[in-house]
């Protein structure tokens, strides 16, 4: 470019000519509410505004929702927002809007029109996460992009089978015992040529260019070889939780492929984790719900990533059967009293109809300790760690305390998980390994019990567990014995703690032999005698 042409872009000045490059984001929500005779009778909207905008430029539409113009470099950028917020303006209420991306030619430049299509194209997928902007003009930093994108899909190979691709692991803790849970395996590819690069920078593209089962396939086979090696050192088994791309479930067999991957390594079917995200319901449903099926008959257990994201949670909920839900991390980003409320209403809709939940983006003490309250079972994010290489990872385990939990006990946390402690009734969770006990969660309701006789929280309860003389630990021994044998129907006992009367009714929640979780209700009596 020569000084003269620096000079005027600067000044907003361009060449003769501007491709404009238009698309709607979510147009298959659109089509999915409206029905394709909707989105077509919408489709005729968008072009008769854009022929409305550029009564004399040479339109197209290319494909689907997509269409382009070549219009007058002068105005194009005020007359193509024009035409954007006009488009968007027939969409209020609609999570379907448009964008366009402005590929302007400088008077002496030469082009493929080909590359400036792609140009164009990539200008508006820059943008298509920000609504309330209406363009974006290719610029170097795009350029770069693009050369990067024809890097990855040339080279994906070469990076697989060289060791570019390295599997990050990041922990999933369990709030109620505060122990490692499971870790989900991400991928980061670390090139030769242009070092590190986000998983933004090469994951869309693969989906895009169909070739993302060859990255998926690396992952789910380094899962079942990280396991293997767990396995082989004697360590606590930690199972790994993988993301599973809709483009997928077109490009191969997914459940073949895991099957494979358990028998070369002689792995219990348990430790590996299938997520979905949500988003990836829009398209080919009654192929995934097949596949979510298949998979759980076989023994996996899948998980929903990303709830709140999609266009229609809730009708996911409906047709499809998950295990577990991963609350999306935008409803963390702003965590005002609203939020909370609605992730307190996901937390208990999903034990009321029987799926575990975990919370991911978690980042503060406050949000563990809301999330811990509502009864969300795990949490996910940089509060307990970054994803980082599995060496890394035991490291910084040990150096933060985080314990693994054993296969069983994860079967029974699992079990009592489903349990709604967000009641009006004192309620609390204790763990019974068959000689002691040790509450591990209480509602705001117990505490307030507990408050009222003089003990301060859930630290001082186990401390006058621990400190009972041998007369009253036989008894809440047998107590606890007697609960375990009647699960799952509720016994109540009265106990008398510094004069006044406490009456507990509990029932077993969840246990093996030697290990039970029970919940128990707890009412001062001597208080309601006293308020007669």
């Amino acid at each position: 470019m020569s000084e003269r042409e620096e000079a005027d872009r600067a000044e907003g000045v361009y060449g003769r000519d501007a491709l404009a490059y238009f698309n709607l984001t979510n147009f298959k929500q659109y089509n999915a509410t409206y029905g394709a005779e909707g989105g077509d009778d919408f489709l005729r909207k968008i072009a008769a505004v854009l022929r409305h905008t550029f009564p004399d430029a040479p339109l197209a539409r290319m494909s689907s929702d997509i269409f382009m113009a070549l219009v007058p470099a002068g105005d194009a950028q005020s007359r193509i927002e024009e035409a954007v917020q006009e488009v968007n303006g027939l969409l209020e209420g609609e999570n379907t809007y448009l964008h366009a991306g402005i590929r302007y030619f400088s008077p002496q430049e030469r082009v493929p029109v080909s590359m400036a299509c792609e140009q164009a194209k990539a200008a508006c997928d820059s943008i298509k996460k920000e609504r309330s902007r209406a363009y974006c003009i290719f610029s170097e930093h795009l350029r770069q992009e693009l050369e990067i994108r024809s890097y990855v899909i040339f080279h994906i190979d070469e990076a697989v089978e060289n060791g570019y691709i390295e599997i990050y692991y990041q922990p999933v803790v369990r709030t109620l015992t505060g122990k490692l849970a499971g870790m989900e395996a991400l991928a980061r590819w670390r090139d030769p040529v242009y070092g590190f690069l986000r998983p933004d920078q090469f994951i869309p593209v693969l989906e895009e260019e169909r070739l993302i089962d060859k990255l998926d396939r690396y992952v789910i086979r380094e899962c079942g070889r990280q396991l293997r090696r767990q396995i082989d050192a004697h360590r606590p088994i930690v199972p790994i939780l993988f993301n599973v791309s809709r483009m997928d479930f077109q490009l191969m067999d997914v459940l073949s492929e895991i099957e494979a991957v358990v028998r070369e390594n002689e792995l219990p079917r348990d430790y590996l984790r299938i997520e979905i995200t949500e988003t990836a319901m829009v398209q080919d449903s009654d192929k995934i719900l097949k596949m979510i099926d298949r998979f759980r008959s076989n023994g996996y257990s899948v998980w929903l990533d990303d709830f709140g994201s999609g266009y229609s949670s809730l009708n996911v909920l409906k047709d499809y059967h998950f295990d577990e839900l991963k609350i999306d991390m935008e409803f963390l980003r702003d965590f005002n009293d609203t939020s909370r409320k609605i992730i307190t209403s996901v937390v208990m809709m999903a034990k009321a109809i029987g799926i575990h939940t975990l919370a991911e983006g978690v980042e503060t003490r406050e949000q563990v300790r809301f999330l811990r309250s509502i009864g969300c079972e795990k949490i996910q994010g940089y509060h307990y760690g970054r994803p980082m290489p599995y060496d890394e990872l035991l490291v910084h385990c040990q150096e933060s305390h985080l314990r693994a939990e054993t296969r069983e006990e994860a079967r029974i946390y699992e079990e009592a998980g489903r349990f709604n402690v967000i009641m009006a009734s004192p309620v609390a969770l204790f763990l019974d390994d068959g000689r002691n006990l040790y509450m591990a969660y209480e509602n705001d309701a117990y505490r307030k019990v507990m408050k009222g006789v003089g003990i301060s929280g859930r630290r001082a309860v186990n401390w006058i567990i621990h400190s009972l003389d041998d007369a009253r630990k036989e008894r809440l021994r047998a107590y606890a014995d007697r609960v375990t044998r009647n699960r799952p129907c509720k016994v109540s006992e009265t106990f008398l703690l510094d004069g006044r009367r406490l009456r507990v009714r509990a029932k077993t929640l969840a246990g093996l032999p030697g290990f039970h979780i029970h919940m128990a209700e707890i009412v001062d009596l001597t208080r309601d005698a006293d308020s007669l």
